[in-house]
């Protein structure tokens, strides 16, 4: 028999599915993966889509070589997205919006089963770029 934490029955209102750890019930997941990799697979190709067929004339847009995009993984890499979804300091960035969106929304319904007061200052900081340095 897994033991729960004090939290257990909250995690499962917000549709967790359990794991084993160590002997405990720890929640893995949220929502189904698949459900989450189509959402953000969709607006990476919205993204590669606006990103091929316009031309902007800024300094945050790029092209990386295919080398550079095949290590990150993702043609995001081409993209400056400082600021926040819908306050962004460069244009283009409606598809990075939408990803991070989604980022903040898991952020936030994991931040309320821990500390409430935490939740309305949830931000998805990227792992590289200049958003990631200032932290």
């Amino acid at each position: 028999m897994l033991k729960k934490t004090p939290l257990h029955d909250l995690h499962a209102e917000l549709g967790a599915s359990f794991t084993d750890f160590a002997g405990w019930s720890m929640p893995l997941r949220y929502t189904s993966e698949l459900a989450e990799h189509h959402a953000v697979r969709t607006a990476v190709r919205a993204e590669l889509a606006r990103q091929q067929n316009t031309l902007e004339m800024i300094a945050s847009e790029n092209f990386a070589p295919v080398a550079v995009m095949e290590a990150q993984g993702s043609v995001l890499t081409n993209k400056y997205a400082e600021g926040y979804p819908g306050r962004r300091y460069y244009g283009g960035c409606e598809h990075v919006d939408v990803i991070e969106r989604l980022a903040l929304t898991r952020i936030k319904a994991l931040w309320r089963t821990v500390c409430t007061t935490s939740a309305s200052r949830s931000t998805a900081t990227p792992y590289r770029s200049t958003p990631a340095r200032r932290w």
